[in-house]
């Protein structure tokens, strides 16, 4: 008190990280270093604030309930400022460190289903057909038709394609045909991110050619990815010396831009562009102060975000016409494409088949 400090203890604070307010409550205080108040907070704390668990190596080593009393010792570059008129605690944790909020992104548990339904597509076409020209040629007539069918129910979908054709000329017999061309039952994994397909489908491209099937087959989907999480863009890594504001440009338009804490910063949910164009980056301090660099900026079809994976792992038959001894031939795939850092991509994948 001698020296206008204030007595550690429980105060109830207003909770701001990196500039945004996130909570409100009871925390404890204790005197720190140089003699002002610092948080006495527990590292489960920190992570319920956006930390990441895995931060850094001294943070992931602490116990959920072990107490933080100096953060800047395992959070390098982070800050604690408590602002007692107004009841206020100020935390800084550099970008990198804090778990990432994407663009466009949705919780799984906040998906919806779909309510119960039956569904039937379809479309039916017929023709007579008379000859004029006086041969006495008998009529002819044709009907043909597509059905597609199914059911919904939870997250289960059943689907069916089927097609009938007729036909009927002068006083002969009718012949008809009725096929069922494929039918599968699906269903979306939202911890995988993928969709499982049992009964007829074909297998994805990406790797080997296409081939129709018909098995089990677990595939990575990406339309469960959030937009700015598809396609390949590259990961954008710098350091801020304040807050700052972050803009990143491609042939001179604005595509991206973020404030970030001060510290290393990394932006991952970058929108792909089909543009070609490296990018610029232009950081841009709270004193005014702007610094630029580029970063590289090309891609094929294969590739993939840095930590992004695509897979498809498929067993059954091969649906195949005209194909000798290959035509129903028992077979397993499985393939893998990973993003590495670096703007690096590497795939590969495994074909086993009976006469193969």
């Amino acid at each position: 008190f001698e020296n206008g400090g204030q007595a550690p203890g429980t105060y109830r604070v207003s909770l701001w990280v990196n500039g945004e307010q996130v909570d409100e409550k009871n925390v404890v205080f204790v005197d720190g270093p140089d003699g002002h108040l610092v948080p006495a907070m527990t590292r489960k704390a920190y992570e319920a604030l956006g930390v990441c668990p895995d931060a850094t190596p001294a943070f992931a080593a602490l116990p959920e309930d072990a107490v933080v009393k100096n953060l800047p010792q395992v959070l390098p570059a982070s800050t604690t400022t408590f602002r007692f008129s107004d009841q206020r605690l100020d935390i800084t944790v550099p970008q990198i460190m804090m778990r990432r909020r994407v663009r466009g992104e949705v919780d799984p548990a906040l998906w919806d289903q779909g309510m119960p339904a039956l569904l039937l597509d379809y479309m039916v076409t017929g023709n007579r057909t008379r000859d004029l020209s006086g041969s006495h040629m008998p009529a002819t007539d044709s009907l043909y038709g597509n059905f597609r069918g199914g059911a919904n129910l939870g997250p289960w979908r059943l689907r069916s394609y089927a097609v009938y054709s007729r036909s009927q000329s002068g006083d002969r017999p009718a012949q008809s045909d009725f096929h069922v061309i494929s039918t599968y039952l699906q269903r979306n994994i939202a911890s995988v991110r993928g969709e499982l397909t049992m009964g007829d489908s074909s297998t994805p491209s990406d790797v080997f050619d296409s081939v129709q099937f018909r098995g089990v087959q677990l595939a990575s989907d990406d339309a469960m990815l959030a937009d700015s999480l598809r396609g390949f863009a590259p990961v954008i890594r710098g350091v801020a010396d304040t807050n700052a504001q972050v803009t990143v440009r491609q042939n001179g338009s604005i595509i991206y831009q973020t404030y970030v804490p001060p510290g290393p910063f990394e932006i991952t949910d970058i929108y792909p562009s089909s543009l070609s164009g490296d990018l610029e980056v232009t950081v841009r301090e709270n004193n005014g102060r702007e610094h630029r660099f580029t970063q590289a900026y090309s891609s094929v079809a294969v590739m993939q975000r840095e930590g992004q994976m695509k897979y498809a792992m498929t067993a059954g038959r091969l649906r195949l016409s005209g194909q000798g001894d290959l035509h129903e031939a028992k077979f397993v795939q499985a393939t893998l494409i990973y993003g590495l850092p670096h703007d690096l991509t590497v795939y590969g994948g495994m074909q086993i088949a009976a006469a193969y």
